[in-house]
């Protein structure tokens, strides 16, 4: 794509956004952080978290943990602006205790939010979790979609989280937050293991549109795959958002495709920014409906209290909590993403 071609696309973007937008009144944020290693001080005989106990390779103490937990607040309270984010997704929190010190026991508690939270078999001991301002949603039920990798009995991985609710009282939305298997063993090698965790997925959202098919779906997580790979483009069967193609409300479009492959990422691995933290929605909330977003709503959160320079390679990489064994005091290892969606206005 040539200057002048890029130039038209988003000048027809933002044309097309101020357009729709002008017929919304209310708007909401979504947004996603994989949290790295978000673990109590307390040794859990069901879980395998003894590394991040004060005697374990981690040494990690109750001083650490309280730095975490109260940059993890900063960081969602900056993101969220005046408002606050309506919904969040975290990832790689190891139970309802670290929940509990997010919401109750930080600067976050003045936000009032509630959780949704399932222990998985991870072998890591971490799970994902939904957190959410019950004055704009209204969770109506959720579960967990538990990932049986066939051909591997020893292998256990993090659930699924699904939650079904209603946004601002005007419409239903369904949520899936997740964190595919890692790409540890080589990313070849793992591959498959991030694909059935999509087939789980996609059996779901197939599902939901059994019984309504332009129904509303989000889908956010770590994905441990580029927008382009297998998992997400094959098996999710995500597609770029492209103005030469009409928006199809029974198909999902990956809003954080557009990061692929340019100088901005949520994680960066060898010197290289990657775009492993997505979300993805259904083409009904694309088509300007009850509820709606675009790809100029979709960003990625960097603030300098995020980032480090990066000494090896050119510009900054996240800030994050370890570097291998050693602690860095950083927050995370990835940048939070999100995403602004727009309600219409009642008649």
């Amino acid at each position: 794509m040539n200057f002048l071609s890029k130039g038209a696309l988003w000048f027809c973007l933002i044309f097309c956004a101020s357009c729709v937008n002008h017929l919304y009144s209310q708007s909401f944020r979504v947004a996603f952080y994989n949290v790295e290693n978000y673990f109590d001080v307390r040794n859990d005989s069901l879980k395998d978290d003894n590394a991040f106990l004060p005697e374990g390779d981690y040494h990690w103490t109750w001083a650490k943990y309280r730095k975490k937990t109260i940059s993890i607040a900063k960081v969602l309270t900056s993101l969220g602006e005046w408002d606050g984010a309506a919904i969040i997704g975290l990832c790689e929190v190891e139970n309802d205790s670290v929940l509990d010190a997010l919401i109750y026991r930080s600067p976050l508690k003045s936000k009032k939010y509630k959780y949704i939270h399932y222990e998985s078999p991870d072998q890591r001991g971490v799970d994902v979790a939904m957190l959410f301002d019950p004055s704009r949603f209204e969770a109506i039920n959720s579960k967990a979609l538990n990932v049986g990798l066939k051909g591997s009995h020893s292998f256990k991985t993090r659930d699924i989280l699904y939650v079904k609710g209603i946004v601002e009282k005007i419409d239903t939305l369904h949520i899936f937050v997740c964190h595919a298997p890692s790409r540890r063993g080589g990313e070849e090698q793992s591959e498959w293991k991030r694909m059935q965790s999509a087939a789980v997925m996609k059996g779901a959202i197939d599902s939901i549109r059994s019984n309504k098919v332009n129904a509303n779906i989000l889908i956010m997580g770590d994905f441990n795959d580029q927008p382009s790979n297998k998992s997400i483009a094959e098996v999710l069967k995500a597609l770029h958002v492209n103005k030469n193609d009409s928006i199809k409300s029974d198909c999902l479009y990956n809003l954080y495709a557009q990061y692929e492959n340019t100088e901005q990422g949520t994680h960066k691995f060898n010197g290289v920014w990657g775009v492993l933290d997505q979300i993805i929605v259904s083409g009904s909330l694309l088509q300007g409906l009850n509820m709606h977003t675009s790809l100029l709503d979709a960003h990625i959160y960097v603030n300098e209290f995020l980032v480090k320079e990066d000494a090896k390679n050119m510009g900054v990489k996240p800030n994050s909590t370890y570097v291998g064994p050693v602690y860095n005091g950083g927050i995370s290892d990835h940048l939070p993403i999100y995403t602004d969606f727009y309600l219409k206005k009642e008649k």
